[in-house]
């Protein structure tokens, strides 16, 4: 390593001058030259200051491109996600990554930039190093894995990645920073067809401390798999990354850590250009090839968060969408997933920012109310005016830090957050907060046997009089499983199928809905599920969608709150079935008045509101503490619309 600074200290006892004096650079050594009448002592003291060409432009012609790596190299000159691709030679990294400052320059930038250790991580001869820009505003990430250097860069609005690309060879990627954006809400379900690679046992790191390590598996497509030299590495930067702002927020590993379970590929998965929440939906899936694969794997490995790595563009809307995950079922295992574009889950923190929503954070624009009760008010990312607004990792758009929102924790001056003065504090911003609280929930998604799974099969439709099968689907019962069918035709009093076996046949009841219940026992467990159907020849008016405002026989009156902007135009119930209570979303398309009823099947309003909203999602929660066990229908009404309704059951 080469001295930046030489100090030397002089001390005479005479009054003879000297013209000459030579410090040699090594700072390991102090020399002592003596003269006549002259004592001068210069002391090289160790520069904490390591290279100040620590990226070396060059062409691409030095660089030994191995063949399986050839269509990579092409497909990152012609992404026109990246503002320049330029190959670089990487400097002696280990020289420094104990303590000092890291001096370099950037491709296509004069100056120097001045870096401070902030975190040096080792594991064995690989280590992870993190510093903070100290005349710049920014931050770099590098990890050196098996003599592989990758990382991130972030300085003021760009970022840069730094990419292995195999053989010691490295390139480094700046992005355009107008091609970034994310999105955090998907529901449902949807079917396709994939393969999915099982993991060798070796690659799976099994749980070490139950109650704070969340678990984290990492599925690949064919297309990801495209733009990556090494998935494998892939995966693990990833998670290093995640801990990185982990620890930046100060919170310790004792109190939140994630782990990196296995990467495994996930074959034939064609992403839907137009379709994120598809892709989302479809790994969900239970009766599907790729949801029961997926699930199997997760099982396996015992990973709480599952993330598909893409290597499309989504766009919705004309929009591009780089990270999906859903905010609204934080506590739901079943809901643990998340989509990520392999190009931009390193380079701009997309996969940390999408781990975040899963942990029930949101946007820093979306604090107006909240999804979920375990996704509270304070759980946001924070932003703050310098230039173009800074943002914690959460925060929408690419411009953010690699830290979590927190009032306690500092970056260059700027406390990352507000605290909660009372419940409900809509200036509040503290993930820090949320992530100490909600990691026991997420934690223990897997840690244990998988719970019951089950569901009634098609037909959702009859003709009256006729006869129709319906089947149980059950999974993780590993005895024997038992069914108890009942049918009804309000939904509210059901009457015994003499069948116990897995599938059954039931007539249409006539002028009416056939309702049906099964509960399927395995062990000491029991679940139980529902299906409507709808009988095609009852020309029912349902007396409900006749009344024009709340009339006299209201049950239940709740205020109401409004819902932060997620994507989609249906109206949701959530939880489905409940027991308690629910969280009523919808979207209004304009301003104007809005009526909306909660009814039984004979058209009683048991929870009504009539009231101006303004455009955008809404969101309602309503205590059903009240309600007796059965089925209801949830109805939207407009100004100058078609009433809109969806059906949810009170157990």
């Amino acid at each position: 390593m080469k001295s930046r600074f030489i100090l030397c200290q002089l001390s005479a006892n005479a009054l003879l001058l000297f013209s000459l004096l030579f410090c040699a650079s090594n700072c390991k050594k102090k020399y002592l030259l003596a003269m006549t009448a002259l004592i001068i002592q210069c002391v090289c003291i160790k520069s904490t200051y390591c290279q100040s060409q620590f990226f070396t432009e060059t062409m691409w012609d030095s660089i030994t491109i191995l063949p399986s790596l050839a269509d990579l190299k092409d497909s990152i000159l012609a992404d026109d996600i990246y503002r320049s691709v330029t190959p670089v030679i990487i400097g002696d990294l280990e020289a420094c990554q104990d303590s000092g400052i890291l001096v370099f320059q950037l491709p296509g930038r004069s100056g120097d930039i001045n870096v401070r250790a902030k975190q040096v991580w080792h594991d064995g001869t690989d280590f992870t190093w993190y510093g903070e820009f100290t005349n710049e505003d920014g931050a770099i990430l590098l990890i050196e894995d098996s003599g592989n250097i990758s990382g991130t860069i972030r300085l003021e609005e760009n970022a840069y990645q730094i990419m292995d690309f195999g053989g010691y060879n490295t390139v480094l990627l700046e992005f355009d920073s107008l091609a970034f954006s994310d999105s955090d809400c998907a529901t449902g379900m949807e079917d396709t067809f994939a393969i999915i690679d099982g993991p060798n046992e070796e690659v799976i790191v099994k749980r070490s401390t139950p109650g704070n390590d969340v678990r984290v598996l990492l599925l690949y497509t064919d297309e990801a798999e495209k733009r990556c030299s090494d998935m494998s590495k892939v995966g693990r930067d990833l998670v290093k990354q995640l801990n990185i702002a982990i620890n930046n927020t100060e919170i310790k590993f004792s109190e939140v850590r994630y782990e990196h379970t296995a990467t495994v590929s996930l074959h034939d998965f064609t992403e839907q250009d137009d379709d994120p929440f598809g892709d989302l939906r479809l790994l969900r899936a239970r009766g599907d090839i790729v949801g029961d694969a997926v699930h199997d794997l997760r099982f396996l490995v015992e990973a709480d968060l599952v993330i598909l790595l893409t290597g499309k563009k989504y766009k919705l809307d004309g929009e591009p969408y780089f990270g999906l995950a859903d905010i609204h079922h934080i506590g739901d295992f079943l809901f643990g997933f998340g989509i990520v574009d392999v190009r931009a889950a390193f380079g701009t923190s997309t996969f940390t920012h999408e781990i975040g929503h899963l942990m029930g954070g949101k946007h820093e624009l979306q604090g107006n109310t909240s999804p979920n009760p375990l996704s509270p008010l304070f759980a946001r990312a924070y932003s703050w005016s310098k230039k173009n607004y800074e943002r914690t990792v959460i925060g929408y758009h690419h411009r953010r830090i690699l830290y979590f929102s927190d009032p306690d924790v500092f970056y260059n001056g700027e406390a990352l957050g507000v605290e909660e003065a009372q419940p409900g504090d809509n200036e509040a911003f503290d993930m820090g907060r949320q992530l100490r609280e909600v990691v026991s929930i997420v934690a223990e998604y897997l840690s244990s046997d998988p719970a019951l799974g089950g569901s009634i099969s098609e037909p959702f439709y009859g003709n009256e009089g006729q006869s129709y099968t319906w089947c149980a689907e059950q999974s993780n019962c590993s005895g024997l499983a038992s069914y108890f069918w009942e049918a009804s035709i309000d939904g509210f009093t059901y009457t015994t199928i003499p069948s116990t076996a897995q599938c059954i046949s039931y007539l249409i009841p006539q002028n009416a809905d056939l309702f049906i219940r099964l509960t399927i026992s395995c062990g000491t467990e029991s679940i139980q599920r529902y299906r409507r159907v709808f009988n095609v020849d009852w020309e029912n008016c349902d007396p409900c969608l006749e009344i024009e405002g709340p009339s006299s026989n209201v049950i239940h009156t709740f205020n109401n709150h409004d819902q932060d902007q997620i994507a989609g135009s249906a109206i949701k119930v959530f939880p489905n079935p409940t027991s308690g209570s629910v969280v009523l979303t919808h979207e209004l398309l304009q301003d104007g008045k809005v009526t909306i009823h909660i009814v039984d099947n004979f058209g009683r309003i048991h929870w009504s509101i009539n009231e101006l909203r303004t455009v955008g999602v809404q969101n309602y929660s309503v205590d059903l503490s009240g309600f007796l066990p059965g089925t209801y229908k949830f109805i939207v009404y407009e100004e100058d619309g078609f009433p809109k309704s969806t059906m949810f059951v009170v157990n």
